[in-house]
């Protein structure tokens, strides 16, 4: 068994068989070769990336890439995923790719930490990870909500509780109409209210022009937007979003309100219009996923939603062993 390498090419073929292989390996986070065009033109150019396929006897089985991470404060971070086709073994493509990336960062300098993300039921992959010195960091349950069966009657008082607040509940086509500055507004809510979003690493703001890039996404659809005002100030958000190539299924994309609004029914009132306009829009399912100690996990329970397998962030702190010694563990 022979596995080789090629780095991506930024072509129509690639594309489709970059997204091939991860929908293969990553299922419950279906893609399209526009999404990843979107990602790409996207990403900023400064910070090191490299994608790569791998193919065993000259049949492509696995994609991944890996990149300094440009999302947080922390210096000289790296993170890598890796698509590996679930009928081959998953160590060997995993042992040569870690080695491959860690020869590359290493002569670019210090490499404080290293993190990745697999599912909880990819046991052969969370094994070959663990063996090599990673560790579970933070977990993370997916979970489904089948908008058919949802009941909104439980649920009928709550926009006159809200209302009693002085807060007003509005979809993002109206409010766009209304204040010109629409995507600055969402850009100082994001920021206060992602800061208290369970992470394993600590968020530095995204630039303002790179943030309003999100807007152009395959995924974005204004009408499925709904932002808490209180007067004039935005205070809270919540979003669906399309699932490129999977017309049954929304995806949450960010729901939260400030700190100054909270214990109001607010968070619950954005996500039953979010779960309205799923149910006109015709969807089967919406995704999500959240840290399992996230209030907003135990508020899809509530409303319904189904827990599946947990997504595991993994993290390997000061790697400092050398490239030819990252394979001594077993899968």
């Amino acid at each position: 068994m022979t596995i080789t390498t090629r780095e991506f090419e930024y072509n129509d073929a690639d594309y489709a068989l970059l997204t091939e292989l991860w929908n293969k390996a990553w299922p419950e986070y279906h893609r399209t070769p526009r999404v990843y065009r979107h990602e790409d033109d996207s990403r900023p150019k400064e910070p090191h990336f490299v994608r790569l396929f791998f193919e065993q006897n000259g049949t492509p089985v696995a994609v991944a890439e890996y990149m300094e991470d440009w999302e947080t404060t922390a210096e000289d971070d790296y993170f890598f995923l890796m698509a590996i086709d679930p009928d081959i073994d998953f160590k060997s493509v995993a042992d040569p790719f870690v080695q491959l990336m860690m020869s590359d960062i290493k002569q670019r300098g210090a490499v404080s930490a290293l993190g990745t993300i697999l599912m909880e039921d990819r046991t052969a992959g969370c094994q070959f990870l663990e063996s090599i010195g990673f560790k579970p960091e933070m977990r993370e349950p997916r979970s489904e909500l089948d908008v058919g069966e949802f009941d909104f009657a439980p649920y009928s008082g709550i926009d006159a509780l809200v209302e009693s607040h002085g807060i007003e509940i509005a979809r993002l086509t109206e409010l766009k109409e209304r204040y010109p500055d629409w995507k600055r507004r969402i850009y100082d809510l994001d920021w206060p209210i992602l800061q208290d979003v369970p992470s394993t690493v600590e968020f530095k703001q995204q630039p303002y022009e790179e943030f309003i890039q999100k807007f152009d996404s395959p995924a974005f659809m204004a009408e499925s937007a709904f932002y808490a005002l209180d007067g004039d100030k935005w205070v809270g958000i919540s979003t669906v979003k399309k699932v490129d190539g999977k017309d049954d299924e929304l995806s949450v994309g960010f729901t939260g309100v400030l700190k100054s609004h909270r214990r109001k029914g607010i968070a619950t009132a954005l996500k039953l219009k979010t779960i309205e306009f799923a149910k006109a829009y015709g969807a089967r399912i919406i995704k999500t996923d959240n840290e399992e100690n996230n209030p907003m996990y135990d508020l899809n329970m509530q409303l319904g939603f189904k827990p599946k397998p947990a997504l595991l962030i993994y993290e390997k702190k000061s790697q400092t062993a050398d490239a030819d010694k990252v394979s001594e563990g077993g899968a």
